[in-house]
């Protein structure tokens, strides 16, 4: 009933954009292939991808840079797309239907990593940076409403494997994979969080709750802290716990926010993330002990979704 909850939100809203990376730079150059690239030598830089479905522009999407003000918003791409994130070597990646795409950090150079007859959501960098895990659907659903399997590529797009395919009969109700080590993942699965290694092995139930319905995990970048989410009626709040779930703390937005699609900052000091406030979806961000929290983007006209891979 919670996941039912989770996805009637989602139909009400009339524009549906997704985000998925937030990159916030230093007052320092940022080096990819060893050149600098200046007009990103800004600091506080949000990478998302938006799209409408009325008003002028209507049926546009793409791929955006903004200031984490909202600020000098730049367009990278006028194709749909959703749920980028960041490569080892500043490049940008990003879904649209069973593709997983890459960009340079200037829109261009569009290259297709994968390419699959399914649809996949949330592909995820490996902290090595050789792999990337993903979120797909069961090609034979019956409601295309949740990623069923989790999978990984090469991050050149090579060796496709399933990690596990936990399509029973009816959607998994999947929204999230991140990575705890190079080696293993978690993820979200009818209400709880799992850990699994990525050849399969050892799937276990870490949260393993029967009253909350916790969706959402990702890992800092130093790998000591996991966010999460944990959701009550038609709200939920922010948990970060360490790494065995032991040492917890949590936000308290109350009725009637929502919050989901969780990011780190680069240092961890902050998380980045989607909150619905009864009117529209916006991007805000909180401070690592979840007692401050403000604004990065606010426009009811365009509900913003999924950051990620946050460097700031």
């Amino acid at each position: 009933m919670k996941f039912l909850k989770i996805y009637i939100l989602k139909v009400n809203i009339i524009v549906i954009p997704s985000i998925l990376l937030i990159c916030i730079l230093g007052l320092f150059y940022i080096y990819c292939n060893e050149n600098p690239i200046s007009w990103l030598s800004i600091s506080n830089k949000i990478v998302y991808a938006a799209s409408w479905s009325y008003g002028p522009d209507q049926g546009e999407g793409g791929i955006f840079l903004i200031n984490s003000d909202g600020t000098e918003n730049k367009r990278l791409t006028y194709s749909s797309g959703g749920d980028p994130n960041w490569s080892k070597d500043c490049k940008i990646i990003y879904v649209s239907g069973g593709r997983i795409k890459q960009i340079d950090i200037n829109g261009k150079n569009e290259i297709i990593i994968l390419n699959l007859p399914t649809k996949v959501s949330h592909p995820v960098y490996s902290p090595d940076g050789t792999k990337i895990a993903f979120l797909q659907w069961y090609s034979g659903a019956v409601f295309d409403v949740t990623p069923t399997k989790v999978s990984i590529i090469n991050s050149n797009g090579t060796n496709l494997r399933d990690v596990n395919d936990f399509y029973e009969g009816c959607p998994a109700s999947m929204r999230t994979v991140s990575w705890l080590n190079n080696n293993k993942l978690i993820f979200d699965m009818k209400g709880d969080l799992f850990s699994i290694y990525i050849d399969g092995s050892d799937k276990v139930n870490l949260t393993n709750t029967t009253d909350i319905y916790e969706f959402g995990p990702a890992v800092s970048n130093n790998g000591h802290m996991i966010a999460y989410l944990e959701q009550y009626g038609n709200s939920s709040e922010i948990v970060i716990s360490d790494i065995n779930f032991k040492n917890k703390i949590k936000s308290d937005f109350g009725y009637p926010y929502f919050a989901f699609e969780l990011s780190w900052s680069q240092n961890d000091s902050y998380l980045v993330f989607i909150l619905w406030d009864g009117i529209s979806h916006n991007i805000y961000k909180i401070k690592n002990d979840l007692a401050s929290w403000k604004p990065i983007i606010e426009n009811n006209s365009i509900d913003y979704r999924a950051p990620a891979c946050g460097k700031f």
